[in-house]
């Protein structure tokens, strides 16, 4: 489940179905598919899904997740007890 964004476009994209003005257009259904699993999932290992190139990595406070939605993006976030926190989109240089 998605608990809390980081991003708030990101956030209204998801509750509202706004455009995220800095993802290009052609990846918004990609980014609501990553965002539909994300929810469903109870735990971090329920986001690997075969197609799907998930990486963990380490910030300086904790570990941390993300989904490459294209080349250059990805979806990160957090995991606390069975949801996903601070989701965010980032253009990856």
């Amino acid at each position: 489940m998605i608990k809390s964004f980081r991003n708030d476009e990101l956030e209204k994209f998801w509750t509202r179905g706004d455009d995220i003005k800095s993802v290009p257009t052609e990846l918004t259904q990609t980014v609501a598919q990553v965002l539909d699993l994300l929810d469903a999932a109870v735990k971090p290992e329920d986001m690997f899904v075969p197609g799907l190139r998930r990486y963990q990595f380490k910030e300086v406070e904790r570990e941390r997740y993300d989904v490459i939605v294209a080349i250059g993006w990805r979806l990160s976030y957090d995991w606390e007890d069975d949801s996903a926190i601070d989701v965010d989109i980032e253009l990856v240089i």
